[in-house]
């Protein structure tokens, strides 16, 4: 199996040094553009030698507005000239990471606003992604098939576990589209199951919600779902897997997520009053207790 290893610049060099060698916006791309292609090829480079290695660059996140007065690192050039430097530099990184067959990460680039200012949603301090990115990057991760959620990468399940999503802003990267959204947090609750132990999970609810949302984004997390449960069923099976009133369960299972965006808050206490503690028990929206 091919190491992987994914390389990161710093957005603070790009504010700092790019800007210190330009001022107008052609010499800032200019510069940008060829930091991006030495730095990508100084990486493919420094990689051959080695044993076959699987290779990323991940893409500066948006430029912070802030004027940092640090000695050493201060900013350099108005929030507007940084964001420039900024796309310059994702845009020649993905023009020299495609001639050396890398992959580019994109997800902490996308977490912007249309000044290209970072979200306040996912940086606390206006500089620096934090935990709340984490969602949104490891479904890059995923989707680009660096993390394999069925093997060894439940440290990845037990961050995402201990945080909130944002609730005031869109999500990125495409996700503000609702059916995608609730994809990712249904996933979401699939890998604290997993972060807890759990390898099983019946669903409750099997109705239109359900129904919409498939069980895929639950087996992607390496969740085996065994059992639909719903009190009141109107099929027999759902996404080919039998559904039944929860008093009439036999199949065993170790977890029970809820599916409904309606009425999560009372199938959640029903299912609380059916296992107890004998289950865990685990919401897609809200925050599990």
């Amino acid at each position: 199996m091919k190491s992987q290893i994914a390389f990161f610049m710093g957005e603070i060099d790009c504010r700092n040094h790019i800007l210190k060698h330009g001022s107008s916006r052609r010499t800032i791309v200019q510069n940008a553009k060829k930091v991006a292609t030495r730095y990508v090829r100084a990486v493919d480079e420094l990689s051959r030698p080695r044993k076959p290695v699987k290779l990323a660059v991940v893409a500066l996140p948006p430029a912070t507005e802030a004027q940092h007065g640090n000695e050493h690192q201060p900013s350099v050039g108005t929030h507007a000239q940084r964001t420039v430097a900024v796309a310059a530099f994702n845009a020649g990184l993905r023009a020299a990471a495609k001639s050396c067959g890398m992959q580019v990460f994109e997800a902490i680039a996308s977490l912007g606003d249309e000044q290209g200012r970072p979200l306040g949603a996912y940086f606390a301090d206006g500089v620096h992604a934090d935990p709340r990115c984490l969602p949104v990057v490891v479904q890059e991760l995923r989707q680009k098939g660096w993390l394999d959620m069925h093997g060894h990468d439940l440290a990845v399940a037990q961050a995402l576990a201990c945080i909130a999503p944002p609730t005031r802003h869109s999500l990125p990267c495409g996700l503000g589209d609702l059916r995608t959204a609730r994809l990712v947090l249904a996933e979401r609750a699939a890998l604290r199951c997993r972060a807890a132990g759990a390898k099983t999970a019946a669903v409750y609810g099997a109705g239109r919600h359900t129904h919409d949302l498939g069980l895929a984004c639950f087996t992607r997390a390496g969740l085996r779902v065994v059992a639909l449960l719903d009190d009141s069923p109107a099929v027999d099976t759902l996404h080919g897997v039998r559904v039944m009133r929860p008093d009439a369960v036999r199949t065993r299972f170790d977890a029970v997520i809820i599916s409904s965006d309606g009425h999560e808050s009372t199938l959640l206490q029903s299912a609380k009053r059916r296992f107890g503690s004998s289950k865990l028990i685990m919401p897609i929206y809200t925050q599990p207790e």
